[in-house]
């Protein structure tokens, strides 16, 4: 397994406007809404650190604990 250093915050708009819309999804506790903003902000930029642990916050706190390892 190929250990590959993220970044924190992305520096590209798209993706950090897609993550501000994650976040707001999930303090609305609208947390598949989250998930699906955040998803797209780490396709644009693979290695948006903060995406990638808001997408396992998310999918731990609806139980699967799967796909939570899996994003973190």
């Amino acid at each position: 397994m190929i250990n590959k250093a993220r970044s924190l915050f992305s520096k590209n708009a798209e993706a950090l406007d897609l993550y501000s819309q994650g976040l707001k999804e999930k303090k609305n506790n609208n947390l598949k809404k989250a998930i699906d903003f955040f998803k797209k902000a780490v396709q644009i930029d693979p290695d948006f650190a903060f995406a990638w642990d808001n997408i396992g916050i998310c999918y731990r706190k609806l139980g699967d604990y799967d796909e939570a390892l899996n994003a973190l």
